[in-house]
């Protein structure tokens, strides 16, 4: 099941894959074949201390963090094609711990085009992040000196069969790479291809239903892991008015993880079926936003394996003035690796973040904001948990068109 195109990446391959990734970009960006055509630049400025950098068990490393962090958007028009793209930069300074210093870029393209029924978009993407928070919300492995190599392309197609009725699908390809040997680090580089097909139709102003099915493959760029995945999904939205939704998301899905523990030694498979599950519920008012959102999903590791995700994500913004608001924005997460008997696992753990900030913007390009986050992790196979509280103040500026 889709396994047959997750190839092994060589050299060769991977300077194809840059190379049309670099033709992507210049297609997308030549202004010339555009009515219109923009630049936005922007630019982050953020002070922060955390008391534990790394959110280890015990005691930890507090650190101060400079951050600075320039990009730039640009963007081209026209009436039945568009396309955008960003490139970014991050410098991340931690005072008394050079090695935790680290060089964040990344490079994103989106480009839509419309014929006639039919609608094309491709999207791709080359980032390259520090483990130290890429990899907090996933493994929880925070390697602290490592970088992470992302490359990924996205292209998809929808059709509208009536008025009301629409067809989609769209493949997923990404390559993930990780400085330094995985012996050591524990992180291990993947590859995930993953095909959806969407069915969705409008039966009013204010119901919508949508039937996705999808198949995913991932693999570890060894070949020692490879796991499998079918699942259906239903989703039902509702517009309670033109200030409230709410949306419910019921599935189905079957695995199967297959580890190969040697070139002597057979392949070993464990297959488990199991259930999907989301709900999100907005409501707006007249100086407030808020929103609260469930999901039970299926996410690639980068300690080798797939692993089920039970994740809340809420928050609250209130609108103080036309420039002064404060929000608060809270997380739970619980992890779980799938075939965790088969591949001896350790990394099933609960994640909690709570993060209430104040924001001021006080002309129209720029704003402040300052914030305090709290974060607990802890792991299943240890007694002792992890703590971090960081507090910290954000200068962004971006540029808006007058």
């Amino acid at each position: 099941m889709l396994r047959w195109a997750t190839v092994s990446v060589t050299r060769g391959s991977r300077y194809a894959w840059h190379g049309l990734i670099f033709l992507l970009l210049l297609i997308g960006a030549l202004p010339v074949l555009a009515t219109d055509f923009g630049m936005t630049p922007s630019l982050l400025l953020r002070e922060e201390y955390n008391s534990n950098v790394g959110l280890l068990r015990g005691a930890g490393e507090g650190h101060f963090l400079q951050l600075f962090s320039p990009a730039i958007n640009l963007y081209a028009r026209r009436s039945n094609w568009h396309a955008d793209s960003r490139l970014g930069y991050e410098k991340r300074i931690y005072s008394g711990n050079d090695r935790l210093d680290s060089d964040n870029w990344s490079w994103v393209v989106n480009a839509q085009r419309q014929w006639g029924e039919d609608q094309w978009w491709l999207t791709s993407k080359l980032e390259q992040r520090s483990t130290l928070e890429s990899e907090l919300l996933t493994s929880g492995l925070t390697q602290l000196s490592l970088h992470r190599y992302q490359r990924q392309i996205n292209p998809g197609w929808q059709r509208q069969l009536s008025r009301k009725t629409r067809l989609a699908a769209d493949i997923d390809y990404m390559i993930v790479s990780y400085q330094g040997n995985s012996s050591t680090t524990g992180l291990l580089d993947y590859r995930l291809l993953q095909g959806n097909v969407n069915l969705s139709h409008d039966w009013g102003r204010r119901d919508r239903s949508r039937l996705t099915l999808s198949a995913l493959s991932y693999e570890t760029d060894d070949g020692q892991i490879k796991a499998d995945d079918l699942s259906v999904l239903v989703t039902q939205i509702r517009d309670f008015s033109a200030l409230s939704e709410f949306s419910l998301a019921l599935g189905l899905r079957q695995s199967t993880t297959t580890a190969r523990q040697g070139i002597a030694l057979p392949e070993l498979s464990e297959r488990q079926t199991g259930g999907l599950l989301a709900f999100q519920w907005q409501r707006h008012f007249v100086h407030a936003d808020s929103q609260l959102k469930y999901t039970r999903s299926l996410d690639p590791g980068s300690a080798g394996r797939l692993q089920s995700s039970d994740r809340i994500d809420g928050f609250y913004k209130h609108r103080l003035s036309a420039h002064l608001s404060l929000r608060l924005d809270m997380t739970f997460m619980r992890r779980e690796d799938l075939a965790s008997n088969l591949l001896n696992s350790r990394l099933d753990r609960q994640f909690y973040r709570f993060s209430p900030s104040i924001a001021w913007r006080f002309t129209r390009s720029w704003r402040l904001r300052g914030y305090f986050t709290y974060m607990r992790q802890k792991y299943d196979a240890f007694a002792e948990g992890a703590i971090s509280r960081a507090l910290g103040l954000v200068l962004y500026y971006q540029r808006q068109d007058r």
